[in-house]
């Protein structure tokens, strides 16, 4: 049975005026599309305003709330400030992005604002993750997903909804269903239109309500938010509206005239005011009044937003990483020897028992970590559902977690890399630079174990071409164990790859947490003649290499990058200067791999001090191939970097 709500004046009232205040904004958007007084576009929630109005009138500010690239309404009915949305819009520095973001990416972390997204569907699997982590930190907070019908074909609803079911978190999914995606009618996008009865599947209830009635919407909220407050976990709520505008500002509408006469007829906002007129006396003039004063107060923060200045030209990159701590002298390697994986499985351990926010998440590690003495819940399965639940990480992030998700294999990362490299990696930069969002997503790399080529990939550069990514590589089981405990203690998120290769490699690792700094290159072996710069495995293949060469008085050098993004390229060049002589060696395929941006770098740096080109050893251009004789050959190894050595020193 619904929650009966009682409409008093003064809820009629606040959402009268939060509604018009959205309708006011939304208007003057327009014009100043229209005037090519804003840069760029904006998707507009004019005819809307009812869902965002009742919706966010039932939560709390503490409570969370996504949003999607039509998400002025979600902003403004959450307590946003329309000055600094305004300044947004305009590209201003006093906007809530500091012009980073735009329309489509505005959040105010502080009013539970997460933030809006140009992705369809991607806040759904963040508003997961802030559920978890509302949960995790013993509140009775819930999180809402505001998303359109389009959504609910993609991938990210079905693996979102799915993961807050079986977890049963606090989390409410509001469907705006203005019957469009983009321009495409519902009836040619979904074949079962009845949004709601998608929530069976999940076992959560499903709810369809009138969009554009605010106190049927509110209703209907208040009972979700007291379900998912009192642990009953989530909703599916499928509010059915229309827009009265184009998908996009400037957008020819080719929707059907009388569809969209008949939909005027019951303006949320008419709807709102007959309410007002209904229990408030002398409806009409306090209506007009309130009318009033909104106009007044969007004109005043409009000129404010107009006059302030736009972003320095010279601070483009600002906000892109946020700030690295700084750790004690990691102790020398001593003489305990540990396995590289047993090494990782001691710093997830000892993390997660030093820090109550570490949890680690992903699929078939329970039985894994049964041995590891951590505290219940702190490791936990997941659906197969890599989108889902390193979406769920990254939400969790943004709310002051410390989630690590485990995606297996490398190969898998591209079923999840919206949310890599859409969300995580944009999150800080196009926030404005003042979030956080510290999330660990391991995965094994390369090949060498016959699984073929799509379960062998190394696709480092990939990751490394992302601004706001760390990408970290370890070749051993000491720089294993204290990087991926300096990744748990560091603000970004990173990229963690473990090598398939190495993981029955053994080597000393003290019992102690340590860390070892990001962005910082180690020396494996020092020498004169040649530089060999190594990244994963073939650190090891290239110290072999190294030691055969020495029998031949050939001097070589061998660094370890330890960290792909940032590049610790200022110690790779002075080895270079040093030498004159250069070989980038990786497992990776040779084209547009690491290899090729390194030596870049280095001809530019170093160009007057090498002696020969930079070579570059990696896979030839093919996936990796199953056949043991086949994938022998596959990367190169101890005979190929002699050989590159040799040919160097003539």
């Amino acid at each position: 049975m619904a929650t009966q709500v009682t409409t008093d004046a003064a809820l009629v009232e606040r959402m009268f005026r939060t509604a018009t205040t959205i309708r006011r904004f939304e208007e003057t958007v327009s014009d100043l599309i229209d005037m090519r007084r804003i840069e760029g576009i904006a998707h507009l929630s004019i005819g809307q305003e009812a869902v965002a109005t009742a919706v966010c009138a039932a939560l709390r500010t503490d409570d969370t709330i996504t949003s999607t690239h039509r998400g002025h309404g979600h902003l403004i009915a959450k307590g946003g400030d329309v000055e600094r949305m305004f300044g947004e819009l305009l590209g201003r520095e006093s906007g809530y992005c500091h012009g980073r973001g735009g329309s489509m990416h505005i959040a105010d972390l502080s009013l539970g604002i997460l933030g809006a997204n140009g992705i369809v569907g991607a806040g759904i699997p963040l508003a997961v993750g802030a559920a978890y982590a509302h949960v995790r930190q013993g509140t009775d907070r819930v999180s809402v997903a505001f998303f359109g019908d389009g959504a609910v074909n993609i991938g990210a609803f079905h693996e979102g909804l799915n993961m807050a079911a079986v977890w049963q978190l606090p989390a409410i999914f509001v469907c705006e269903n203005n019957l469009y995606a983009s321009s495409v009618a519902q009836v040619n996008h979904q074949r079962q239109r009845n949004i709601a009865q998608r929530a069976v599947g999940y076992g959560m209830p499903g709810v369809t309500v009138d969009g554009n009635d605010a106190l049927a919407v509110y209703r209907a909220a208040v009972e979700a938010v007291e379900r998912a407050r009192a642990g009953g976990g989530p909703t599916l709520l499928v509010c059915n509206t229309y827009r009265h505008h184009p998908h996009l500002s400037g957008y020819p509408d080719d929707r059907p005239a009388d569809e969209r006469e008949a939909w005027l007829k019951r303006d949320p906002l008419f709807l709102l005011a007959a309410h007002v007129d209904d229990v408030l006396p002398d409806g009409p003039a306090l209506r007009k009044a309130i009318e009033d004063e909104i106009d007044g107060s969007l004109e005043q923060a409009l000129a404010a937003a107009e006059a302030a200045p736009r972003p320095d030209p010279a601070e483009v990159e600002r906000g892109v990483y946020g700030p690295r701590p700084t750790f004690p002298e990691a102790p020398p390697p001593g003489e305990r020897e540990l396995g590289y994986q047993l090494a990782l499985n001691e710093a997830m351990t000892q993390a997660i028992l030093a820090d109550p926010r570490v949890t680690y998440i992903g699929e078939d590690l329970e039985r894994f970590a049964a041995s590891w003495g951590v505290p219940e819940g702190r490791v936990r399965d997941t659906p197969i559902a890599e989108e889902g639940f390193t979406g769920l990480a990254i939400g969790a992030a943004l709310c002051g977690e410390r989630a690590v998700a485990d995606l297996m294999f490398m190969d898998f990362s591209a079923i999840a890399m919206d949310q890599i490299v859409n969300q995580a990696a944009k999150i800080r930069y196009m926030l404005g630079g003042e979030v956080k969002c510290p999330v660990v997503i391991r995965m094994h790399i390369g090949g060498g174990n016959n699984s073929a080529a799509q379960h062998s990939q190394s696709l480092e550069a990939w990751f490394a071409h992302i601004p706001g990514l760390t990408v970290v590589y370890p070749s051993n089981p000491y720089d294993a164990k204290g990087l991926l405990l300096a990744a748990l203690s560091d603000e970004n998120p990173i990229i963690f790859l473990e090598s398939r290769q190495l993981m029955r490699m053994t080597g000393p690792v003290p019992e102690a947490m340590y860390r070892l700094p990001l962005g910082k290159a180690a020396i494996a072996r020092p020498g004169n003649d040649v530089t060999v710069i190594a990244i994963g495995p073939l650190v090891r293949d290239a110290l072999a290499a190294a030691e055969e060469l020495a029998l031949d008085n050939i001097s070589v050098e061998v660094i370890d990058p330890r960290t792909l993004q940032p590049l610790d390229i200022d110690n790779l060049a002075a080895s270079a200067r040093k030498t004159g002589r250069v070989v980038v060696a990786h497992q990776a395929v040779r084209f547009a791999g690491l290899g090729a941006e390194i030596a870049s770098q280095l001809t530019e740096r170093c160009f007057g001090a090498l002696k020969a080109p930079v070579v570059r050893l990696g896979a030839p251009f093919a996936p990796v191939p199953f056949a043991g004789t086949l994938e022998a050959v596959y990367q190169p190894g101890v005979e190929e970097i002699v050989g590159a050595v040799r040919g160097l020193v003539g």
